[in-house]
């Protein structure tokens, strides 16, 4: 009788455990992504694809390098997405077998969990995910290496750790708080020594416990790192902006992680409107976290936790929507330390002999409900790239320039993003001259409807219903108020009429649409060029009223600037002592249209402005001229040529000369920038004058001059720009008044 040869058992640990892991991961990733690889270019995608050094360094070469060698194919931008996702699977993998030493399926359950996680799809089903993946692969393999250093420090683990790091911190700013988690990842160190926990889990490496947390370098090691971080920040000042700094913005999209399938938009308008919800949600969530971790006593989940917080600080101003969830492919570092913190709770319920096979059929089950989920994303996705495929083909045959209504901007999790689809000339789309008139989320058409009444040559009304509505409204709901006025690129959107589940716009394009395009049995007959409509201003509630004469017919150089004692009265009650000093300060007055330098209490100089037509007011879109304290944050355009036309403070190279008719309202000559100095009021939040992008430049409306007509910004003739712009300092007060 022949014995039966005895197979060799696989080991937990060694080279060929981790062969035999690394296998069913990229099986894994295959059955959940395999449908995406036809998915086409959505939404961000179209930009990049234009113009590739637009994204982060490394990512923008890479994409560069996609572009030329796959062109109009997109399966091969999916398969280099794919491949940076794995590599973040195996770096997580190892990250979570060097810091838990418990069975071998919890770094397979990390992984999986991280890769079938649909709150960061469009990093993985854009194909310009690179953006997102090749930071997040970095930054978790820089992880990887400082672990097995900690575990078991070489010679090379420490190089290569500051190596890792330096490459996941320089060039990317949202992994600026990476320092955070290794100073995170130190505590949990001391922590699990002062413990003295090392249970001796199945799958135990036999040298983890007497090596774990007892690297004597690695306290140092985060010298050397914070010094990268502090050059990281030198390399991006824009990371400590105050809108950036922002708490809802920084951890209200981490919910997400625990509830990865986007808000309701009811929920979402709920929380928009109450901002207290959110907080109590919040201490919800932490007095949860707290028991959590107060009952396991394993400092690997308040490492995760902590760590996931920490890698949305500085990120708060960055667009997030809860709705359909984009821009959550910068959550993908996030998701990971929350994906360790996870397994570390399911690693300690094991310790308990009666719950390790219901722990086991739990994440098994676990793992298959995020897999279908994403799998729903990705079926997603492809309706979306059919509905832009089949938009972009009917918009190529209508009459420029097409009026998109509605441009849709996402479905279900999927930026369908009309409008960028035919921005720009790509391998997959060609540029269509176009008007974004009213921006929408998308419905299938059984479950919303759109209706264009009264086209007129200045402007058009359009009737919008939905059950609910605000499942159609895009975040954050500014068309959901009436009286609010939201301005497009070409068009501004004045929201009339609120009612139940309907809603009437009124819609003024700057140039007026030959065709409408993506409204059901609704198309604009062509116009002949002799039509075309005049320029639209922001559509307002009031009616302009008398202006003061003074502010109409003022000259800088013969008017009496001296200030009379209810003048002075103002500046006293506004602290402009405190605020200004002996100056030179500038005051704007909305009620007289006037334009002052004040130093030493004096004017020294003055001229007739124009602020706001709708007034004065602080939201962002309100079209409205900000009040209180200012600062000169930027001067723009010195030496600049009389009339040079300005855009996103840029010159655009174009000279505007007087009598030149155009329908634009141009931003001209010199501008100075202006800061919000009063938190709450004109800086942070919705509120920020800053990013408002309020000025003080010249215009090409100078017989406007001394009416309140601008969009918000503080409007000077152009002579009298360039003289303001040479007499105000950088940092320079400016106190606006009504």
């Amino acid at each position: 009788m022949h014995e039966r040869p005895i197979q060799p058992r696989i080991p937990h640990t060694g080279p060929r455990r981790f062969a035999v892991d690394a296998v069913a991961l990229l099986l894994y990733l295959i059955v959940v992504y395999a449908a995406s690889l036809w998915v086409r270019p959505l939404g961000r995608d179209y930009a990049a694809l234009a113009d590739p050094g637009s994204l982060p360094p490394i990512a923008g070469r890479l994409f560069a390098w996609e572009i030329a060698a796959f062109g109009g194919w997109a399966p091969g931008y999916h398969v280099v997405n794919l491949v940076i996702l794995y590599g973040c699977m195996l770096a997580l993998y190892r990250f979570v077998r060097l810091t838990i030493p418990g069975p071998f399926w919890l770094g397979t359950l990390a992984a999986a969990l991280f890769m079938a996680n649909p709150v960061h799809s469009e990093a993985v089903l854009n194909l310009s995910g690179v953006a997102d993946l090749v930071p997040a692969f970095f930054a978790l393999l820089a992880l990887a290496v400082y672990a097995r250093h900690v575990v078991n420090a070489r010679w090379w683990t420490g190089p290569v750790t500051l190596a890792a790091f330096a490459m996941a911190v320089l060039p990317y700013a949202r992994n600026f708080p990476l320092i955070i988690v290794a100073a995170a990842y130190q505590w949990a160190a001391w922590r699990q020594k002062k413990l003295n926990v090392c249970p001796s889990n199945e799958g135990t490496p036999p040298a983890a416990c007497s090596l774990r947390w007892r690297c004597p370098l690695c306290p140092t090691l985060l010298v050397p790192m914070a010094t990268v971080t502090a050059l990281a920040a030198y390399l991006h000042p824009g990371l400590f902006r105050v809108e950036n700094i922002e708490p809802a913005g920084m951890f209200a999209p981490l919910y997400l992680i625990f509830y990865p399938i986007g808000l309701l938009p009811e929920t979402a308008y709920a929380f928009y409107q109450h901002p207290w919800l959110g907080w109590l949600a919040a201490a919800a969530v932490l007095f949860v976290i707290a028991l959590v971790y107060r009952k396991a006593r394993q400092p690997v989940i308040a490492f995760g936790l902590v760590s996931m917080a920490g890698m949305r600080l500085f990120q708060g101003g960055e667009f997030f929507d809860p709705v359909h969830m984009l821009g959550g492919g910068r959550l993908l570092v996030p998701n990971a330390l929350f994906c360790v913190a996870l397994v570390g709770l399911f690693y300690r319920i094991t310790d308990h002999p009666k719950w390790r096979r219901p722990v086991i059929m739990m994440t098994t089950l676990l793992a298959v409900v995020f897999f279908a989920m994403q799998i729903m994303f990705i079926v997603r996705w492809r309706e979306a790239s059919r509905l832009v495929e089949q938009f972009q083909a009917a918009a190529s045959v209508h009459a420029a320039p097409v009026g998109i209504l509605p441009d849709y901007r996402a479905y279900l999790g999927a930026p369908v993003g009309l409008s960028e689809a035919i921005s720009h000339d790509t391998p997959f789309s060609k540029r269509v001259d176009h008007v974004s008139l009213l921006p929408l989320d998308y419905a299938p058409p059984e479950e919303h409807f759109v209706q264009v009444k009264n086209p007129e040559v200045a402007s058009l009304t359009c009737l919008v219903e939905a059950e609910p509505l605000v499942k159609i409204i895009p975040w954050p709901f500014g068309l959901m108020n009436p009286g609010n006025i939201l301005r497009t690129e070409k068009a501004v959107v004045e929201v009339y009429e609120v009612d139940g589940d309907s809603a009437v716009f009124m819609i003024k394009p700057e140039i007026f649409p030959r065709e409408l395009c993506c409204v059901r049995g609704i198309t604009l007959p062509a116009m002949p060029e002799s039509e075309s409509a005049p320029p639209a201003a922001p559509a307002g509630g009031e009616t302009e009223g008398e202006t003061s004469q003074k502010g109409a017919d003022m000259n800088s150089a013969e008017d009496d600037c001296r200030l009379t004692p209810e003048q002075r009265q103002v500046l006293l009650e506004a602290g402009w002592q405190e605020h200004a000093g002996d100056g030179p300060a500038v005051w704007v007055s909305i009620s007289e249209q006037t334009f002052r330098i004040i130093e030493h209490g004096e004017v020294t100089w003055q001229a007739p402005c124009s602020t706001a037509k709708n007034g004065p007011g602080f939201k962002a879109d309100s079209f409205k001229t900000p009040l209180g304290w200012h600062s000169v944050a930027e001067k723009v355009g010195e030496d600049a040529p009389w009339g040079q036309v300005f855009r996103a403070k840029r010159p655009t190279g174009e000279i505007w000369k007087p009598g030149e008719e155009t329908d634009r309202d141009l931003v001209l000559t010199r501008i100075l920038a202006l800061a919000g100095e009063e938190p709450g009021l004109n800086k942070g939040g919705d509120v920020d004058s800053y990013k408002r992008c309020i000025y003080i430049h010249g215009t090409n409306g100078e017989d406007e001059i001394g009416r309140p007509v601008s969009h918000g910004c503080i409007r000077l003739k152009n002579d009298d720009v360039i003289e303001a712009f040479e007499k105000i300092p950088e940092g320079a007060a400016v106190l606006i008044t009504e």
